[in-house]
């Protein structure tokens, strides 16, 4: 199953949100939610970006497709992490997707599934 995934935030309230479009066997399901954590906040739409991908794979996603390079770079440890929330993420999605493939795609790009779900974390924070 391929997931696409993708974070916002809402300088009004200070927290992200995250929305996830998994498509697998015909079918289409979306998720989303927000994040009020402040530490992960501080992080604005990043704290969203990694949580759905962290969703995309508990939904069963083998392939996410992100348009955050971060997703898959701090997951892979290509990139070092420097907070205790990108830690956690790496150790995350290293024990539990290991079985994953990152696929980056262009934010904003015309792409309906990066596109609906960028409209699923902006509609979680009410934008």
């Amino acid at each position: 199953m391929r997931a696409y995934t993708d974070g916002s935030w809402s300088p009004k309230t200070n927290y992200a949100g995250w929305g996830v479009v998994v498509i697998g066997a015909g079918d289409e399901i979306t998720a989303n939610g927000v994040l009020s954590d402040p530490t992960l906040c501080e992080m604005r739409q990043i704290g969203g970006e990694l949580k759905a991908a962290m969703e995309a794979v508990k939904m069963g996603a083998t392939e996410i497709y992100h348009d955050y390079s971060g997703v898959s770079e701090w997951a892979t440890g290509k990139w070092k992490t420097k907070n205790q929330f990108t830690r956690a993420y790496k150790e995350w999605m290293q024990k539990n997707a290991s079985h994953v493939t990152f696929i980056k795609v262009a934010a904003h790009s015309g792409d309906k599934y990066n596109d609906m779900a960028d409209k699923l974390a902006k509609e979680a924070l009410g934008i």
